[in-house]
């Protein structure tokens, strides 16, 4: 007795491939395709930590609305912090940067480093540190001539000021931070913002522990 034979009806096979296609659709699935690139970044055993921060602020200036990105670690070395990958700066401001070198002390001085705190491992600081500071920091900004902005509202994000997003290892270990500024709008970014960048950063915390096994 022949074999009924089964209708395939591929109009309908082509209509859920083109539904839950690969392409993300919205902010939402544009944030979750950059998370799962960088996981998939972090499965290949010949990356490097250079590597690792470069696509990783390619991703964050992509997705979020801030435009000057500086990724900074931990030298196994000598302990101290410094700038891996600077994205969105002048050449002058980029080269102040890369001369900075921080200690763990630095980063967590309040007193030096006046800050608002954010999400779970989020700091707000306020551009108005800058005039007392003194010497050359200045020309660590993309636009100095804008340091002496007033704040008008609580919801400005005037140059100089920045966020930092700890990135931590094992037992709350320091390795390094996202510093963000200068947003689109020149305001605040969302709350659901630093939740995501927060995310981003405890993926790249997990990364950097795997690369220096």
């Amino acid at each position: 007795m022949p074999t009924e034979q089964i209708k395939i009806d591929y109009k309908l096979l082509a209509e859920i491939n083109k539904r839950y296609s690969t392409f993300p659709q919205d902010q939402w699935e544009r944030i979750a395709d950059g998370f799962y690139k960088i996981t998939e970044i972090g499965k290949k055993p010949d990356v490097s930590i250079q590597y690792l921060s470069d696509q990783v602020a390619r991703m964050l200036y992509r997705l979020f609305e801030f435009k000057e990105i500086g990724i900074v670690f931990k030298n196994e070395k000598d302990g101290l912090f410094r700038y891996a990958t600077l994205l969105g700066y002048r050449k002058e401001a980029e080269a102040e940067n890369r001369k900075l070198v921080y200690s763990e002390e630095d980063f967590m001085n309040e007193e030096k480093f006046p800050h608002a705190k954010m999400g779970r491992s989020s700091e707000f600081h306020v551009a108005e540190y800058i005039h007392h500071e003194g010497g050359d920091i200045a020309k660590a900004y993309n636009r100095p001539i804008e340091l002496s902005a007033q704040r008008k509202s609580a919801e400005d994000f005037l140059e100089g000021d920045y966020i930092d997003v700890d990135i931590r290892g094992n037992n709350n270990e320091l390795l390094g931070w996202f510093e963000l500024s200068n947003t689109k709008d020149r305001k605040l970014p969302t709350r659901s913002t630093i939740i995501w960048v927060e995310l981003f950063a405890s993926l790249v915390g997990m990364i950097y522990l795997k690369m220096r096994k």
